[in-house]
């Protein structure tokens, strides 16, 4: 308090109630001189004591007297600090001056509980104030610094060095060299300030001294006090958790670069707050990221309790927080939320009602409890201040809490206001025992100070100053400007501030006559030179300590899912809107296409002639993976930090790509089905609703897993957007089988699908669809294996079985020509093994002996004869088939109704390839059908076959093949989650 009136004011409203109370002139300006550095002018003096003698009630009652106190406080807008110290020589008068009753005392008492936060701390007070000598001060909250030669204490200017006795760390008495008499220092935690009670007539300062964050008091010409100093040792006296870190000559390289940081050391316990100051790419956020351990350093080792922070990093994640520049919330969650859904995976040691508790404290310590119900949104919205978003970051990371707490720009991009207001947070904390280390930018002067050392990083990454902030500017003027030491007499430090810092390091040079200013005085390496001459850390093997025990515990992979579950389905299916446009896009997409196809074919719609099935079949296929790459691309990349975070802190990857697919298949399932709700009503598909959905779903949950791949492989979220999504799409579409047609000529091989096209999903879902449209329909469903036998006696006895003759008798006619003949007989054979394989078929015995050594004339007849048979009964087959089929139709009432309602032509044209006029063709010497695909069997043992191929083979069992494609694509998927799981392009992410 500089301003002694408001005293003064105080005053008069006690002694115009109590007669005990001396007020004099006299009395006060000795009290004012001896006590105040702010004289006040003697007339108002004057007038303030007439007109409190002139108004003078005695008898007043105790809350007249409170209220009056109070109603002037309040006009004052006292903060907590002037309040308590105007207290303190409010009693300090009181007592000396007057006779202090029980009533009086009583009084004070009361306003001692009105001033001060913590009602229980007016007795320590008033024991503070009103001792008579040291030794009546013997309660814990002080410390008592005494006189110590330079002997007895190995010091360092007029400092105790901070390697002393770990017994001598935990006493209450402080030596302190060259100084002769007794100081005993109380901290109060309502004001984070320091008290000073002066035991020694002989010092010029004043009887009580209030030390704030970053002060400095100057006892005599050869000893100070600082805060911090006290700050030290009173930490070491309270029962909280001990931590140290100590780098020993530690460096970073990049690779294929020279920035990094050079080789420092560092030592520092626990409740610092310690500021990195230096220009943008100076090495800062390296520092940081190498306490942390996500970066291993080049040269050197750091621990921490002396554990080896690189070979122990298991045991001591847990005790290092680290709260990177970038924004780790969830947007759709308000801050409780955010909190509460970090404390499930962070506090399984804790009991709900516990982690509420925890999050509470959390809240109030960083002074943002009145936000809690704020949706955080995204930081365009601005529902929380920016100060506000990075307080709550920071306290995401406090959930754990972590006693070394390391904060990357903390204040980036802030205003002063809540840059100071974060800063006063930290500040608080490190009276918990924490060691909160931060990198800085512009601050406050009164917020800058509150850094009890501040380590600076010059260009090129040169460490040049680690130590009080106080004594920085002091540390690189006196560097510059040796000849003009700043010599201190005041009782208060200069205001300096990291602007004024860092304008010292890089003071230029000044070159006369022209006055051209040129280089700095101090290079960065010649700063760095100076660094090494003054920085030290204890010279000895560090001894292991007790890590803390603290409430994070890592949950349980099936806990972890859980969390990650509720995380992701609060995260979504809590925002209604977007909810909405995702779950409509579906169906109002799926009735554009179905609406186009269907009103194309003009009025008096029917299902059977529609052209435009077909097209709209593919195109669902195209757009369910275009949904499924949509709603994933941004999945994981959106949260890439958040699970950089938690892998680093050895979270399960398992459980939480498990969760993101099970949250987004979710969505995908209840697409999908609107979707074909909406675009088969739309067209009228009937009774095969089942089949369209679970292929639509199945491709979209493709897509939803590539999509992950995306979303975790990109940088940058364009990437995906702009080149991925549009090559699948691009693919899908050339290589489906929708747009460039399979079986317009197949050569070369028996199959008619590229190689390429059978790694693309679209191909495999727009033939599971058309066969099962054509197959499972109403009206083709009951007679489709007639048809498949119709169909196939029908090519047998045809076209197989003239083309089989001809090569027969051709190779009859060119006995003599053995190259000719074995060729005939190769595709009489393999025909025959064709038709053989039908069941009821008699084998032909000489089948064997159709080769060019053993074939005669005998065998040729024994052929013909064989192949008449199989002619008779493949005709009659047909014949009974095409009768059965008659009477399977005749049980519709309305065949002709039921055909047009749900028999498409345009599927069956494709299916069957009608358009094909060639029926078989010959590759090498087999004969290869290419009638009626849908009813042709597969030809080979591993799932190829023709394009429409109603069942595909697969170790000799049958299956068919919507089932079977849909498995593909499932198996598709299900290769793409491994590569996902186990981040196998990550490397191209990091490159």
């Amino acid at each position: 308090m500089k301003n002694p009136g408001i005293f003064i004011d105080l005053i008069s409203i006690f002694y115009s109630a109590f007669d005990e109370i001396k007020l004099n002139q006299k009395t006060l300006m000795e009290y004012i001189n001896l006590n105040f550095e702010t004289q006040l002018d003697f007339e108002n003096l004057k007038q303030s004591i007439e007109k409190n003698n002139s108004y003078r009630q005695i008898g007043k009652n105790t809350d007249t007297i409170l209220s009056e106190i109070e109603v002037y406080c309040k006009t004052l807008n006292l903060s907590i600090s002037e309040r308590v110290y105007n207290f303190f020589y409010i009693i300090d008068y009181l007592f000396i001056s007057s006779n202090l009753t029980n009533e009086l005392y009583r009084v004070l008492e009361t306003l001692g509980s009105r001033f001060f936060v913590e009602q229980d701390i007016f007795s320590h007070v008033f024991e503070f104030i009103t001792a008579k000598n040291p030794d009546d001060l013997n309660r814990k909250p002080y410390l008592i610094i005494k006189s110590a030669s330079e002997s007895d204490s190995d010091l360092e200017g007029s400092w105790i060095e901070d390697n002393i006795p770990q017994e001598e760390k935990l006493t209450r008495n402080i030596e302190l060299a060259g100084f002769n008499g007794t100081i005993v220092t109380m901290y109060l935690p309502a004001t984070r300030n320091f008290y000073l009670r002066i035991f020694n007539t002989k010092i010029s300062i004043p009887k009580f001294v209030q030390l704030e964050p970053g002060g400095l008091v100057y006892i005599d010409n050869n000893s100070n006090i600082q805060y911090q100093w006290l700050k030290k040792y009173y930490l070491r006296n309270q029962n909280i958790s001990r931590i140290n870190i100590l780098a020993e000559n530690v460096s970073y390289q990049y690779a294929n670069s020279d920035k990094g940081i050079k080789s420092f050391s560092f030592f520092e316990e626990s409740g610092q707050l310690i500021g990195i100051i230096g220009k943008e790419g100076v090495g800062k956020s390296t520092l940081l990221e190498l306490f942390s351990g996500t970066l291993k350093s080049t040269t050197g080792n750091i621990f921490i309790n002396g554990y080896n922070l690189a070979s122990s990093s298991y045991l001591l994640k847990n005790i290092i927080g680290y709260v990177s520049e970038k924004d780790l919330l969830f947007d759709e969650h308000t801050v409780y939320e955010n909190l509460y859904l970090s404390s499930k995976l962070y506090l399984g040691k804790l009991s709900k009602a516990e982690k509420q508790q925890h999050i509470q404290t959390i809240l109030y310590d960083l002074d943002i409890a009145d936000i809690k119900e704020v949706k955080v949104g995204k930081i365009s919205d601005k529902n929380l201040q920016p100060g506000q978003r990075r307080l709550v970051n920071i306290a995401v990371e406090l959930l754990r809490n972590p006693e070394i707490l390391l904060i990357d720009n903390a204040i980036e991009g802030l205003n002063m206001a809540d840059a100071s207001k974060i800063i006063r947070a930290l500040y608080h904390l490190t009276f918990k025992g924490k060691l909160i280390i931060t990198s800085i930018s512009q601050t406050s002067e009164e917020a800058f100070k509150l850094f009890d050392k501040i380590f600076i990083i010059d260009d090129g990454g040169y460490p040049i100053y680690y130590g009080n902030t106080a004594e920085a500017l002091d540390y690189f003027q006196s560097k510059i400007f040796p000849q003009n030491l700043r010599k201190q007499s005041s009782q208060i430090p200069q205001k300096i501030n990291a602007e004024e810092i860092i304008d010292a390091i890089n003071i230029k040079s000044i070159q006369t006559g022209d006055i051209n200013i040129t280089e700095r005085r101090k290079s960065p390496e010649e700063w760095y030179k100076e660094y090494n001459k003054v920085s030290s850390i204890p010279k000895k093997t560090p001894q292991q300590r007790v890590l803390p025990t603290g409430i994070y515990q890592l949950p349980s992979l099936d806990k972890q899912f859980a969390v990650y579950n509720i995380r992701n389905f609060k995260t979504k299916y809590t925002n209604y809107k977007r909810l909405l446009i995702t779950f409509s896009a579906g169906p109002i997409i799926a009735s554009i296409i179905a609406g186009i196809c269907r009103f194309l074919m003009g009025t008096g719609y029917s299902f059977s002639e529609n052209s435009n099935l077909p097209l709209y079949i593919f195109l669902s296929t195209l757009v369910m993976l275009f949904f499924g790459l949509y709603v994933s691309a941004n999945e994981i990349w959106k949260e890439r930090d958040i699970l950089h975070k938690e892998e680093y802190l050895n979270y399960s990857r398992f459980s939480y790509i498990n969760s993101k697919i099970i949250f987004l298949f979710s969505i995908a399932a209840i697409h999908s089905l609107l979707y074909t709700l909406a675009g088969n009503f739309v067209l009228e598909i009937k009774q095969t609703f089942f089949q369209f959905w679970i292929a639509n779903f199945s491709i979209e949950a493709f897509g939803v897993i590539l999509g992950l791949v995306f979303s975790s492989t990109v940088r940058k979220i364009e990437t995906i957007f702009s080149f991925f999504i549009p090559l699948v799409i691009a693919l899908n579409f050339l290589l489906g089988g929708g747009a460039i047609k399979f079986f317009e000529k197949p050569v070369k091989n028996k199959f008619d699908i590229p190689v390429i096209s059978e790694f693309i999903p679209s191909r495999w879902a727009y033939e599971a669809l058309m066969v099962a449209q054509f197959s499972n329909n109403p009206y083709e469903k009951p007679v489709f294996e007639i048809d498949n036998t119709i169909s196939r006696s029908n090519y047998y006895y045809e076209y197989l079985l003239p083309f089989i003759k001809t090569h027969l008798n051709s190779g009859v006619e060119n006995m003599n020509n053995p190259d000719s003949l074995n060729w005939n007989l190769s595709i009489v054979r393999n025909g025959i093994k064709q038709m053989s394989t039908y069941p009821e078929v008699f084998q032909f015995e000489y089948l064997q002996r159709l080769n060019n050594q053993e074939f005669s004339l005998d065998i040729a007849r024994e052929t013909s004869d064989y192949l008449t048979y199989l002619e008779l009964f493949f005709y009659n087959l047909h014949q009974d088939k095409l009768l059965h089929k008659e009477e399977v139709l005749s049980q519709y009432s309305d065949q002709k109704r039921m055909k047009e309602n749900n028999y498409n032509k345009s599927v069956a044209e494709l299916v069957l390839a009608n358009h094909i006029t060639d029926q078989l063709q010959l590759i090498d010497t087999v004969p290869v059908r290419l009638s009626d695909p849908v009813f042709q069997e597969p030809v080979s043992n591993y799932g190829r076959a023709r394009f429409f191929t109603g069942t595909k083979k697969f170790n000799d069992q049958l299956i068919a093949t919507y089932w079977f494609n849909v498995s593909i694509i499932w198996l598709f998927s299900f290769l793409i989650y491994i590569f996902l799981l186990f981040d196998v392009f990550k490397k191209f992410r990091m490159n």
